[in-house]
């Protein structure tokens, strides 16, 4: 696809449709398709289907935890977008899930920065969440963006960081 798009799709048999019309939403950006480097691996289980899960134009939703999203280990998680040549950047956005029941958090921070060389980044959004190991929240999806930027780039880098423990109330505390 070249174009945002919603496709549906349903099975038929004998020109009668037999099944419920699944529906996914496709969203072509300037980062659709572009090579990825990632500084850590992200887990087999949670992989959305490869090192192009996070620029495939598919989001993940909290139904599609399995191979919906990308998931990692650790403190810091360091990703590079190369877009191949340098353009106009309007605006940056990711999506990250919570599911405490599935020991999955929400990241502590999160930065995007932009580069003309890949060596010298612009810091564009900086956010800490303070909600990131509140009890309450077991379930949902949050979207940091920023928009409104006027630069130009050809790497587009997202720094997301974890420096809390998980929380006594939980069952992986620690």
């Amino acid at each position: 696809c070249t174009q945002s798009s919603t496709i549906k799709a349903a099975a038929f048999e004998a020109g009668e449709r037999v099944s419920e019309t699944s529906q996914i939403e496709y969203l072509h950006h300037k980062a659709t398709g572009k090579l990825v480097n990632y500084n850590k691996k992200y887990s087999p289980k949670y992989n959305a289907g490869g090192d192009l899960g996070l620029v495939d134009g598919l989001f993940g939703f909290e139904e599609t935890i399995a191979n919906g999203w990308q998931g990692f280990l650790g403190k810091e998680v360091i990703i590079t977008i190369d877009l191949g040549e340098e353009i106009q950047i309007n605006s940056i956005s990711a999506g990250f899930l919570t599911d405490q029941n599935q020991w999955i958090f929400q990241p502590d921070q999160v930065v995007f920065e932009i580069s003309t060389d890949s060596t010298s980044f612009q810091e564009v959004y900086n956010e800490r969440f303070s909600a990131s190991r509140v009890q309450a929240v077991v379930q949902t999806t949050t979207r940091p963006a920023v928009s409104e930027i006027e630069g130009q780039a050809r790497y587009v880098r997202m720094k997301v960081f974890n420096d809390q423990a998980i929380p006594d109330w939980h069952g992986g505390a620690g």
